[in-house]
């Protein structure tokens, strides 16, 4: 019974120790555009134009994303939108913060220089409020 609660406490101690590991990682955490783009490879690439040189086919009257990233008043928010509330033909897809941000990286990168503001500010997000999309 001893060892039972030894374990049990020593389990304890290490889940709350860690917490605030936890939480200093989130703040050092920057949007990443490679990751972005891979993510976007396996989740987005069977409707979307993802990249240049993808090869397959993709559907009909689905944006690239190069033309995504470079529609006229594009922002953050409004991508975020499109990826949280699932419309049709885009099937409900499950993504975390953190793969958002990445995605949006990703599409900084494709926007011509004359699109407009980039899309996310430089610096950690998650350091700033929550910012949610707005229904536009």
């Amino acid at each position: 019974m001893k060892n039972i609660l030894s374990v049990c406490v020593a389990v304890f101690i290490f889940a709350f120790a860690s917490q605030p590991q936890a939480a200093d990682d989130d703040k050092k955490w920057m949007p990443d555009a490679s990751r972005g783009q891979s993510v976007s490879e396996q989740l987005c690439v069977n409707c979307h134009l993802v990249k240049h040189e993808q090869a397959g086919k993709v559907t009909a009257g689905v944006p690239s994303f190069m033309v995504i990233a470079n529609r006229p008043g594009q922002s953050a928010k409004r991508i975020t939108n499109a990826l949280i509330q699932s419309h049709p033909p885009m099937p409900d897809i499950s993504l975390t913060v953190h793969e958002i941000r990445d995605i949006i990286a990703y599409l900084e990168t494709l926007r011509r220089p004359d699109s407009g503001k980039p899309l996310i500010e430089k610096g950690p997000l998650s350091k700033k409020k929550p910012n949610y999309p707005d229904q536009s």
